[in-house]
């Protein structure tokens, strides 16, 4: 997780802080999906750094369409 951390500070320029917790009773220590379907069928293999620019461009087009969050409350409510 923390060359991840890394790869994303350089892959966005974020420098936010990243806050270690306990994973949940029955979350898996260990991921390792099969993707050797993917990999025969579509000649594909997983890229973390590619994965991860795809997903920060994405969050970034989603936060610039939102509106701003004191435009998105309701009349009279205050931010929590």
């Amino acid at each position: 997780m923390r060359r991840l951390r890394v790869l994303t500070w350089h892959t966005h320029g974020s420098r936010s802080p990243i806050v270690f917790k306990d994973l949940p009773y029955h979350d898996p220590t260990r991921r390792r999906p099969d993707i050797s379907l993917a990999t025969a069928e579509l000649s594909w293999r997983p890229s973390v750094s590619e994965g991860i620019k795809q997903t920060i461009d994405y969050f970034d087009d989603l936060l610039a369409a939102a509106p701003p969050v004191r435009e998105a409350l309701a009349p009279g409510r205050k931010a929590s």
